[in-house]
């Protein structure tokens, strides 16, 4: 029994990590001014959190070395993807074309709810695109 309730105990404590390293990337004020200096908005900016490892990962980078002007490549392709999920917030009325899809467009900047929900929309507005 004991064998159990310790098996459990630090299964437990290991979701529990393992939940907490997943819950994203910590945005310091100083992290965040930068952002908004970048003109991304505070919603786009809460957003971060969520994001998958890859577009965290990606921001860390930015955050990490916000002055080197390389790293604006990432800045520039997590705008384009966040206003092209904009186009979708409220759904495009039926019979209207799809939004086009912009060159610097990654989805690893949505988070996955935001990506199910183009993908859903996507599927259901204008299956011949897919």
């Amino acid at each position: 029994m004991r064998l159990v309730s310790a098996v459990f105990i630090v299964a437990a404590i290991t979701l529990f990590c393992l939940s907490e390293e997943s819950h994203g990337l910590t945005l310091t004020a100083e992290d965040i001014a930068f952002l908004k200096g970048c003109n991304i908005e505070q919603a786009d900016i809460d957003a971060i959190h969520d994001l998958p490892e890859d577009g965290q990962t990606n921001i860390e980078v930015v955050l990490d070395y916000p002055r080197k002007h390389s790293n604006m490549d990432v800045i520039v392709s997590f705008k384009a993807t966040r206003e092209f999920l904009k186009k979708f917030i409220p759904p495009p009325p039926e019979g209207s074309p799809a939004p086009a899809i912009p060159d610097k467009y990654n989805p690893i900047y949505l988070t996955p709810s935001e990506h199910k929900y183009i993908s859903e929309l996507y599927q259901k507005l204008w299956p011949a695109s897919r």
